[in-house]
């Protein structure tokens, strides 16, 4: 488990003279002098996505009436300080008795032009985020450049009693995931047996592939709920483990998926999220099941209807093989645990799942962590590697001709099998004779049960 931080970074931005940074449109003796306010982001548990990487804040004058830009900054945080649960940031800003914050934590890259861009609150509050640009494909986990979040505060005063350090306006704001999760855990019934294996999959329907980046919120008559007419993304999770998984009458986590905040009260549960399951092995045959996501009880609550899939949620779908039934809970993201990819018991991070080797002799590294420390459960403990595969340029599996891999792509672990941190060598070799075949690997990192892919493209 991570530790709980707290960092004051001890950065003073002058909006002045900084890239991004502009002063207020405003003329008159409220905004004719600078002075210091100290914001401190909360941004909850850091767990594995949950590491903040940057922040961007937006700062505007007279946010009730006219608002003006006042600072537009980006800042990017050292390694030591990502994992921090709370930290704080001074500004030099205008003296105006009615200031508006926004907080922007982990943008995405192909957001930062137009986050940079910002000069207007409303426009601000329109901005969307692409799905693509801050997931992976299959939605199941953020990219490397952490998971989105978003908050805002409004109503305050910074003065001239503020012009000092010392003195600075001190703001708290608190940051919120900017999108939901879906969780799907599965258990079988006493005396009943089942297991995920290869030709296990799970779909989540009526997605969506974009959302906005600041939500409804009535404390700060800041944001909006989406709304989507008929939402229609479909993105797929499937069992990638070598060996099958057998389930317990104890529910693991099989898989998430992260979802856009958005309602969903169409007649007819015709905009409702949609959980397919299909291929889970039984004695009596491959077992399928659908779950809509029309309701869900607040934990220890009576289930009420999903009118909307809120930001910073966690919809827990509990399903049990042998009876059928599922349970629907929603779950504040803080009470949850953190991480997609974890057992009830322990689990398994690595920093990136991507990389790009295009020569022979290219190498790269990742690293990965676990608390895994155990052996009681079929697994040897620690970090292993697992199997490696190959695909050409269509997505299709190749393999020699004796049925092995093409082998241009050399997978080495920093420290023998067992220990609980692995910083693991990736090198490329000759590519295949054929040009369209092998152009891109994937690589299981293991830990227990866990397995997390690697991406490796030339």
């Amino acid at each position: 488990m991570l530790m709980k931080k707290r960092f004051g970074i001890l950065l003073l931005l002058a909006a002045a003279t900084l890239p991004g940074g502009c002063t207020s449109g405003s003329i008159g003796p409220d905004t004719a002098a600078r002075a210091r306010m100290q914001v401190e982001v909360i941004a909850g548990e850091a767990g594995a996505h949950d590491l903040v990487h940057t922040v961007r804040f937006l700062v505007f004058d007279d946010a009730s009436a006219r608002p003006a830009l006042d600072v537009n900054e980006l800042v990017t945080l050292t390694p030591q300080e990502q994992e921090a649960t709370a930290f704080r940031v001074v500004l030099e800003v205008n003296c105006n008795h009615d200031k508006l914050v926004a907080v922007v934590v982990n943008e995405p890259a192909a957001l930062t032009p137009e986050l940079g861009g910002v000069t207007s609150l409303s426009d601000l509050g329109e901005l969307e985020f692409r799905m693509a640009d801050a997931f992976n494909d299959g939605h199941s986990e953020p990219l490397a450049t952490g998971l989105l979040m978003t908050g805002v505060k409004r109503g305050f005063a910074v003065t001239a009693e503020n012009a000092l350090q010392a003195d600075a306006a001190k703001v708290k704001v608190q940051v919120l995931r900017a999108v939901a999760r879906v969780e799907l855990w599965l258990a079988v019934d006493a005396e009943s047996t089942a297991a995920l294996n290869a030709s296990t999959g799970v779909s989540l329907l009526r997605s969506h592939d974009a959302g906005l980046l600041f939500g409804p919120d009535a404390d700060n008559g800041f944001g909006r709920l989406a709304t989507v007419a008929a939402p229609s993304l479909t993105v797929e999770w499937q069992y990638a483990g070598t060996d099958p998984l057998p389930l317990t009458e104890t529910p693991q986590l099989v898989c998430a998926f992260y979802t856009p905040e958005r309602s969903c009260s169409a007649p007819d549960d015709a905009d409702k999220l949609v959980l397919r399951i299909r291929g889970v092995d039984s004695p009596g045959g491959a077992r399928n099941a659908e779950a809509i996501l029309s309701e869900f009880a607040p934990e220890g609550g009576s289930p009420q209807p999903l009118e909307a899939v809120l930001r910073n949620r966690v919809y827990r779908i509990t399903g049990r093989v042998g009876s059928g039934q599922f349970e629907h809970t929603v779950l504040p993201w803080s009470d949850a645990g953190q991480g997609i990819v974890i057992d009830p018991q322990y689990f398994l991070r690595i920093d990136r799942d991507r990389l790009h080797l295009p020569g022979s002799g290219d190498e790269d590294y990742i690293q990965a962590r676990t608390d895994y420390d155990r052996d009681d459960r079929g697994f040897p403990r620690g970090i292993r590697i697992g199997r490696i595969r190959y695909y050409d340029n269509s997505g299709a599996p190749v393999a020699g001709d004796d049925d092995g891999p093409f082998g241009w792509l050399a997978v080495t672990p920093g420290s023998p099998e067992g220990v609980l941190e692995q910083r693991i060598r990736f090198a490329a070799g000759a590519a295949p004779e054929a040009a369209e075949q092998g152009c891109y690997a994937t690589v299981e990192v293991r830990a227990g049960n866990l397995a997390r892919l690697i991406r490796i493209t030339r």
